[in-house]
């Protein structure tokens, strides 16, 4: 059933954070930083994400992990005035 104009749906996008530098070495280390290809992937969120369907984001929450964060940072934070929570 279609929504009504005045009803507002939520809408959830999950995203997992991007290859980290012991990923590419075959490790896994429990905080890592992204490797140069996981910050392109990264970044490479951020045009999709200015579509209008996700223009209006209003909050983006986020482990405090340090590739989870720059996963975020890199897609949303030049658009995103809502901050990292």
């Amino acid at each position: 059933m279609p929504a009504s104009p005045d009803t507002a749906l939520l809408q959830v996008l999950l995203i997992r954070h991007a290859i980290t530098v012991a990923q590419t070495g075959g490790k896994v280390l429990n905080d890592d930083k992204l490797a140069p290809e996981g910050e392109a992937a990264a970044s490479s969120l951020a045009v999709p994400l200015t579509a209008e369907k996700w223009a209006d984001v209003k909050v983006v929450y986020v482990s405090p992990l340090s590739r989870t964060l720059e996963t975020a940072v890199r897609a949303f934070a030049k658009r995103c005035e809502c901050g990292l929570r």
